[in-house]
C-alpha cells in the first residue's frame, strides 16, 4: 500500500466518523471498515458532493474520491455554494470537514474531458483549501492534514506522482502544514517555483541545468490556497531570478498570482521573473500534442537559460 492510502487508513482507524465515498470499493477497505464507511457511489458527482456536505454538516467527516478533477465541474454548486459558505452563513454554528480527492493530468491520453488542472479557479473560493502536492510523499502528508481539518479541502493529485510511488515503509504518515512551501532542491543561481506534476519536471530540468553549470533551486508550492507568499519571497530573494512553472494556461493563473505577489513584495525585480504555462488549449488526446501543450523538462530548461540570458553565475 502506498503512503497516500496509508494516510487514509490511519484516519479511518482513528476517527469512526470518517466515511469514504467513491465509485469503486477496495475489498480490503470494506473488509476492515464495512460498507457503511466505504461507500460505493453512483457516477453522479453532484449527488456525491451534495450527500457529503450533508454528512459533514451532521457531524461526519466525508472523503469524496471524484477520480478526475474535470468531474468537479459537475459538482460545483454543493462545493462552492454550500460547503465553503455554511460556516460563514451560520456564524460558525456549522462546519463542513469535507475532503475531496481528484486527479489532474498525466501522459495517459485521456482527452479534454478527463484531464484538467483547475486549481486557479478553486483558489478564488473563500473558505476552501486547495492542495496540489508535487510528490507522492507530499500527497500523503497533505491528505493526513486534510483529514483533521475543520473546513473543506480539495486535494488535486497528478496520477503520475502516485503511479510509481514507493510502498509504505511502516512509518506513521506525518501531517504537512497547509500554506507552507517546500524546497525540493537547493540552488543558488535560479529559483524554479513549481506546482503539482511540474515539480517533477522541474527537478529533471534542474539536473539538466546542473550539467551546464547552473544551480537551480526547485520549490514545491504544495498549497495554492493558502499561498505561502513569505516562503516564496524568501526562495526568490535567495537567487534573484525566478521561473514559475504552472500546468494551467496563463490567464488568471496561479503563476500570474505568484509573479504579481513576488514583484509587489519586492522579492524579485520584474525583469528577472517569468512564467512558463500550458498552452491555452484543451488537453489533447494525441500523446505527441500532449507533450507540446504542457511544460516539460526541456521547455523548463530552455526558459531558465533564457531568463539567465548569459548572466555571470559566479
Amino acid at each position: 500500500m502506498i503512503a497516500l492510502y496509508t494516510a487514509l487508513v490511519q484516519a479511518l482507524r482513528r476517527d469512526p466518523e470518517l466515511v469514504y465515498l467513491c465509485t469503486w470499493q477496495s475489498p480490503k477497505f470494506v473488509d476492515e471498515f464495512g460498507p457503511e464507511r466505504i461507500r460505493s457511489m453512483p457516477i453522479a458527482e453532484n449527488a456525491m458532493l451534495d450527500f457529503a456536505v450533508g454528512l459533514a454538516a451532521a457531524g461526519m467527516r466525508p472523503v469524496v474520491d471524484l477520480a478526475r478533477a474535470a468531474f468537479l465541474f459537475t459538482a460545483m454548486d454543493p462545493l462552492v455554494n454550500q460547503a465553503t459558505k455554511l460556516r460563514y452563513m451560520t456564524g460558525g454554528q456549522y462546519s463542513v470537514p469535507l475532503t475531496v480527492r481528484a486527479q489532474t493530468r498525466a501522459a495517459e491520453s485521456l482527452g479534454p474531458q478527463h484531464e484538467h488542472v483547475p486549481y486557479a479557479m478553486l483558489a478564488q473560493i473563500p473558505g476552501l483549501v486547495v492542495a496540489v502536492p508535487g510528490s507522492a510523499q507530499a500527497a500523503a502528508g497533505l491528505l493526513a492534514t486534510a483529514l483533521r481539518h475543520p473546513d473543506p479541502v480539495v486535494l488535486l493529485e497528478a496520477p503520475a506522482l502516485l503511479a510509481d510511488a514507493p510502498q509504505w515503509d511502516g512509518t506513521p504518515i506525518a501531517e504537512l502544514p497547509f500554506g507552507r512551501v517546500h524546497v525540493a532542491r537547493p540552488g543558488t543561481h535560479l529559483t524554479i517555483v513549481a506546482i503539482g506534476l511540474a515539480v517533477r519536471h522541474s527537478l529533471q530540468a534542474a539536473d539538466r541545468l546542473a550539467e551546464r553549470g547552473v544551480s537551480a533551486m526547485v520549490v514545491d508550492v504544495r498549497t495554492v490556497a493558502p499561498l505561502d507568499v513569505a516562503g516564496l519571497s524568501e526562495a526568490a530573494a535567495a537567487t534573484g531570478d525566478v521561473l514559475v512553472v504552472d500546468d494551467a494556461p496563463a490567464p488568471c493563473s496561479v503563476a500570474s498570482e505568484i509573479t504579481a505577489r513576488l514583484v509587489t513584495a519586492q522579492a524579485v525585480a520584474p525583469s528577472r521573473i517569468r512564467a512558463l504555462n500550458a498552452l491555452p488549449v484543451p488537453s489533447p488526446f494525441s500523446p505527441a500534442l500532449h507533450r507540446e501543450v504542457f511544460p516539460n523538462p526541456e521547455s523548463i530548461e530552455r526558459q531558465a537559460l533564457a531568463l539567465l540570458n548569459g548572466r555571470s553565475l559566479t
